[in-house]
């Protein structure tokens, strides 16, 4: 009985021990990305240049420590409920690539990606400009399965990715913005095609459309539609 009692106290004191140490880990995450988040804003207010300072916290945050911020990331996604991304990108090709980094990156779930056709009719999405996608990680209200996300049009200059983790403490926590290729996606400024994927999406494209790959080069890169992003990310849909 003896042994048995010091058995419980020592399993009981190493759950302990683990459960402390989790605590401190997730303290430490929330206030590395707490303080990156008052420097990101600072930045943006002090240095005031593009929409909401946009471009002056762009800057700012290429210079923040990358690796401190990842491993912060990453603990507090493996402790979510639900983690919830809104990626702010230069094109959807990038967005894209993104997206699939963080979801790669952070074990996420990979679900649907709308708002690349219009009535199953793929868009041409050359020309789209500058996008956000929105990701959930849990099933959605209007049927949507887990790890479904939602590319719009963005017309603000911020670039990068807010990360919203639910720990399920009933405290609202949302960092950003992160900085783009914190996850080795490289996404800044890329052209849509190597954003997206590599030559089997050209290729794939010029199939589709019956053209050669000469052609396609003449041309320049095609038009990224859902077809070709399902093609190059197939891995981050069902």
């Amino acid at each position: 009985m003896a042994i048995a009692m010091t058995l419980a106290v020592l399993i009981g004191g190493l759950f302990g021990m683990s459960a402390g140490m989790s605590t401190t880990r997730l303290s430490s995450a929330r206030a590395t990305l707490s303080a990156y988040d008052e420097g990101h804003r600072r930045a943006a207010a002090e240095g005031g240049r593009g929409m909401g300072g946009a471009l002056s916290a762009n800057e700012w945050s290429e210079t923040a420590d990358r690796p401190q911020l990842r491993a912060a990331i990453t603990e507090l996604a493996a402790h979510s409920q639900r983690v919830m991304l809104g990626i702010c990108a230069h094109d959807p090709g990038s967005g894209v690539a993104e997206l699939k980094s963080w979801v790669e990156g952070l074990g996420l779930p990979r679900g649907k990606l709308h708002g690349m056709d219009r009535d199953g009719i793929p868009l041409d999405m050359t020309d789209f400009g500058p996008c956000y996608i929105k990701y959930n990680s849990l099933p959605t209200g209007n049927g949507d399965p887990a790890g479904t996300a939602l590319l719009s049009g963005y017309g603000g200059d911020f670039r990068g990715v807010y990360f919203s983790p639910d720990l399920g403490d009933d405290a609202f926590d949302q960092y950003g913005v992160i900085p783009l290729g914190l996850f080795g996606s490289g996404a800044s400024g890329l052209p849509l095609l190597s954003a997206v994927g590599s030559a089997a999406a050209a290729s794939a494209a010029g199939q589709a459309s019956g053209a050669s790959s000469s052609t396609l080069q003449a041309r320049g890169p095609p038009a990224l539609s859902s077809k070709l992003v399902e093609q190059a990310v197939a891995d981050i849909l069902p």
